[in-house]
């Protein structure tokens, strides 16, 4: 009983309800306090980047502590993606299609991969996918990257930052322009992965049919 009782308050999860009170807190926030909101949003995504090491260091890896990591990056980047709906209106529909197309492939991709458990994809007949097996590394420059993007897209409603000599604009629009092909790339990524995951699972249904086929076969003989 006593790893029970200690199971919820692992590090990473104690990181993980943390992050979700500032999910809360970023919501309360986002609509006349932007230095606070942009700071939740921020270090929010800063506490995704630590925790998965934190959670290998300590031997707290857990899948209850995978889902609150899901939920919370969701729940926090669908709170600032329907906020810039509302900030830029003539381009609402980008920003709801970008938050349909991540929970759907969050959703498709860990079902894939729960269903995949310890297979390998060439097990399944599928020989090569990319953007799954791209270093740790890169997709977090890739999501870093977008998610700071966002941000600075609703920060730059308010405030543009300190005039940038010899451009007529401020420095966080200017970072944000910087940061913005990572956005694409991240939505690119995410629409590949949605696709990936819905081959994994296409693979591991022609499998089933082609093994209970099999038994079929050999009942009626």
């Amino acid at each position: 009983m006593e790893l029970e009782q200690n199971y919820f308050i692992f590090v990473p999860h104690i990181i993980g309800y943390l992050r979700i009170l500032m999910g809360l807190g970023l919501f309360h926030c986002l609509p006349n306090h932007p230095v606070k909101a942009f700071w939740l949003y921020t270090f929010s995504f800063a506490l995704d980047m630590v925790d998965g090491p934190i959670a290998k260091y300590l031997n707290q890896m857990s899948v209850f502590g995978t889902l609150l990591d899901t939920m919370s990056d969701r729940g926090t980047l669908l709170c600032m993606l329907a906020r810039l709906c509302l900030l830029y209106p003539r381009h609402a529909f980008l920003f709801i299609g970008i938050a349909c197309t991540d929970v759907s492939s969050q959703w498709m991709h860990g079902y894939s991969s729960l269903l995949l458990g310890s297979r390998t994809y060439q097990t399944i007949g599928l020989e090569c996918m990319p953007f799954l097996s791209l270093p740790k590394f890169t997709k977090k420059v890739i999501f870093c990257g977008s998610i700071l993007c966002y941000g600075l897209l609703y920060f730059t409603t308010f405030t543009k930052g300190p005039r940038v000599p010899g451009v007529k604009m401020g420095l966080w629009q200017v970072i944000c322009i910087g940061c913005s092909p990572f956005a694409a790339l991240q939505v690119g990524k995410t629409l590949v992965e949605l696709g990936e995951a819905t081959l994994i699972m296409a693979a591991l249904d022609a499998q089933k049919a082609q093994k209970t086929g099999i038994i079929m076969r050999a009942l009626v003989s």
